[in-house]
């Protein structure tokens, strides 16, 4: 394991996996979260997705993706709930993305491949093609 692995690691697992069960966000009782949406096949990583959004909302919202940081050899969704959560009170449709990680995907297998840049383009043609989808969630 490389320097910069245990570095992210002990900084996810000290400092936002405690942040995450601590916090105490307003509004957080209303939004619905949807966790562990698959977006690839990938036998290589996990695939998956958690969405954050507040059904209460009839106008459009901004979509923000979010991609967690750890240098593309760390980290995960499950220790940025709290940020997702934060910007679903605000008014956000929250994507919290997980993605390969080195050394099972060596970049930027990260961002091209079956990863971010797929799910990305997944995405959009879905988000084109089901009007339905967008008209549900008010998204813009």
């Amino acid at each position: 394991m490389d320097f910069a692995k245990v570095l992210f690691e002990t900084m996810d697992k000290m400092l936002y996996k405690s942040y995450n069960e601590s916090i105490e966000i307003d509004g957080a009782e209303n939004i619905t979260i949807l966790s562990d949406k698959k977006y690839s096949k990938s036998k290589k990583f996990d695939a998956s997705l958690d969405l954050y959004f507040d059904e209460k909302i009839k106008a459009k919202r901004p979509v923000l993706l979010y991609i967690h940081g750890g240098g593309f050899v760390a980290g995960g969704k499950e220790f940025r709930k709290a940020i997702a959560l934060w910007y679903a009170t605000r008014g956000f449709f929250v994507l919290n993305v997980n993605y390969g990680l080195s050394p099972d995907c060596i970049f930027p297998e990260q961002i091209l491949g079956n990863n971010i840049h797929s799910f990305v383009c997944a995405l959009r043609r879905k988000l084109n093609c089901h009007q339905k989808l967008m008209r549900r969630f008010k998204i813009q």
